[in-house]
C-alpha cells in the first residue's frame, strides 16, 4: 500500500493546512510543464493521488485505518519455486487457519511434485534411448 504521508513528506498528525502546502509545494516542483523529466508525470499523478485521499475527512479516516491495518500486518516472503518457507512452521502451513499459507504449502508441493515427474520422465526417456543405442551399437 502507498504511503501518501511519505509522498507529501508529512506525517500523519498533518493539519488540512499542512497537506495544503506540502501539496502546491509538490506540485509545482512536479509538474509536467514544469519539469521535464520523464518520473515527473508519474509523480505528479501520485502527489494528486495522495491529495485527493487527505484533504477529504472521510477518505482520510479510511486510508488511515488501512494504513495502520498494512503496516501491523506480519510480511511472509514469497517462496521461490522448488524452495520452502522455513520461516513459517509446516505444521502451521498443514492445519493452521491461515489460508494463505495453506495456498502457499500447497502450490510449493505441486511445483515440486512436477520437477520430480520431469526428472523421472527424462530419467527414463534417457534409459530408453541409452538402451535403443546399445542394441544398435550391438553390445
Amino acid at each position: 500500500m502507498k504511503n501518501y504521508y511519505k509522498t507529501l513528506g508529512i506525517n500523519t498528525k498533518a493539519t488540512d493546512a499542512d497537506i495544503k502546502k506540502a501539496y502546491k509545494r509538490l506540485a509545482l516542483m512536479f509538474h509536467p510543464d514544469v519539469n521535464k523529466s520523464k518520473d515527473a508525470s508519474a509523480k505528479f499523478i501520485e502527489i494528486n493521488e495522495a491529495y485527493e485521499t487527505l484533504i477529504d475527512p472521510q477518505s482520510r479516516a479510511g486510508y488511515d485505518v488501512a494504513l495502520e491495518e498494512s503496516l501491523s500486518a506480519p510480511r511472509h516472503r514469497q517462496p521461490r519455486p522448488f524452495e520452502f518457507d522455513n520461516n513459517i512452521p509446516y505444521a502451521e502451513g498443514v492445519t493452521g487457519t491461515d489460508t494463505n499459507t495453506r495456498v502457499e504449502h500447497t502450490q510449493t508441493t505441486r511445483d515440486l511434485r512436477s520437477m520430480v515427474l520431469r526428472i523421472i520422465r527424462g530419467l527414463i526417456l534417457w534409459a530408453i534411448v541409452h538402451a535403443i543405442l546399445n542394441a544398435l551399437a550391438g553390445k
